[in-house]
């Protein structure tokens, strides 16, 4: 893959990034969690067992939410960083620079000459790339994640469930679709 397809896969995540934090209002979750942990730190927290219990649930769920929009960013952020060197390493010409004048010391026109070359930019830019593409992979797993607890995070979905199957009508062979066996 090279730079630029990663460029642009980068700048697609950052939308979506954008708009997970959007749903997280960051700021506002971290106020949140200060709010709660200054209520935790109350010496008559535990005079009410019951509403204890839900303050430290909450500021669990909140702590959570708060480090999920800061794994977000920082994912971004080194995918962007690294999408960045690739490109720049890749568009750059290796040239070296200096003029090579003949007032030029020997250690200057040295230093010219071991100046890196045009396969060494690509060479850079490549493994740029790969570190980049191993950040997009971690960054869209990360997003995954992100929507599936979205959407398991109803009023409901934390607690247990049982499911109960009886046979019915049918007889043996009824009792036979409904058997774990």
């Amino acid at each position: 893959m090279t730079p630029a397809v990663l460029k642009a896969q980068v700048e697609d995540l950052a939308k979506q990034v954008e708009s997970a934090l959007a749903v997280i209002d960051l700021p506002a979750a971290r106020a949140r969690l200060a709010n709660l942990e200054e209520k935790a730190s109350d010496e008559n927290l535990w005079d009410d067992r019951a509403s204890a219990e839900e303050l430290l649930r909450s500021a669990e769920r909140c702590r959570e939410e708060v480090e999920e929009g800061r794994r977000l960013q920082e994912l971004l952020d080194d995918a962007q960083a690294a999408a960045e060197l690739a490109v720049s390493c890749s568009g750059s010409s290796g040239s070296g620079g200096g003029g090579g004048g003949a007032g030029e010391n020997a250690t200057e026109n040295t230093a010219a000459a071991a100046s890196p070359s045009s396969s060494e930019n690509d060479s850079d830019a490549l493994a740029f790339a790969a570190e980049g593409f191993s950040y997009v992979s971690l960054l869209k797993k990360a997003l995954d994640d992100f929507e599936l607890s979205r959407l398991l995070s109803g009023e409901f979905d934390s607690s247990d469930a049982t499911v109960s199957i009886q046979a019915g009508a049918g007889g043996t062979e009824a009792m036979d679709w409904v058997s774990f066996g």
